[in-house]
């Protein structure tokens, strides 16, 4: 991961922009466990190989950002799309603490019922942005469970999405960690208490009825 978030981070801006394109997409599902589960797309356009010298494009991509840049919980699969090609990875209800290797692009925290996202930098800056190749792309999205509280990305529902290439300023979210209806049940000892209350209330209301009756007798 440490590999792939310096490559997100553009350490390897300078040999990618010599060789071509690259593509680098994270949408990524925030659970109210404190898990994440998601997609990242790494891609190189098709050509680079040539570019670069080595045999193919999958060994620019293995050359650029590693053999297995995430580990045992991502799962990859062959990527195409257009002149794209590279891997996708999924991965599924990992815990926000494992992704702590990103943390040079970006970090996800809980505070109560508020989940954080924050960078510890800018993923580019102004010279940086100069030397990437036109198309070379960066999208980070993050679904919340609730609503967001505030961001400098485009927010769309429950979900905020960042184009890191175009980006000077370290990401930066706040949304709610939990959805309709969450974190609202009554708790177990005011349940219980209502259910007495409505017992004794039933019960009085059956003795008065059982009065009024014998009264008419």
């Amino acid at each position: 991961m440490k590999r792939l978030a310096c490559a997100v981070a553009l350490a390897l801006v300078t040999v990618v922009a010599l060789s071509g394109c690259v593509r680098y997409n994270v949408d990524m599902t925030l659970s109210q466990d404190n898990t994440a589960s998601g997609t990242i797309v790494i891609a190189v356009q098709k050509g680079v190989g040539q570019q670069m010298g080595v045999a193919t494009d999958q060994d620019a991509l293995t050359q650029l950002f590693g053999e297995s840049p995430f580990g045992p919980n991502f799962t990859p699969k062959d990527y195409a799309d257009g002149d794209w090609v590279g891997k996708t990875y999924t991965f599924a209800a990992v815990p926000i603490t494992d992704l702590a290797d990103l943390a040079s692009v970006f970090a996800v925290t809980r505070n109560g019922d508020v989940f954080s996202v924050d960078g510890a930098g800018a993923p580019v800056t102004e010279d940086e942005k100069k030397q990437l190749p036109p198309g070379a792309e960066s999208r980070l999205a993050i679904t919340f469970p609730g609503p967001v509280i505030e961001s400098n990305g485009t927010v769309d529902g429950n979900t905020v999405t960042w184009n890191l290439f175009a980006m000077t300023d370290p990401v930066h979210a706040t949304a709610k960690a939990t959805g309709p209806g969450s974190g609202s049940s009554i708790p177990a000892w005011m349940l219980i208490t209502g259910i007495t209350a409505l017992v004794i209330l039933l019960g009085g209301a059956v003795v008065v009825v059982v009065l009024m009756r014998r009264r008419r007798n």
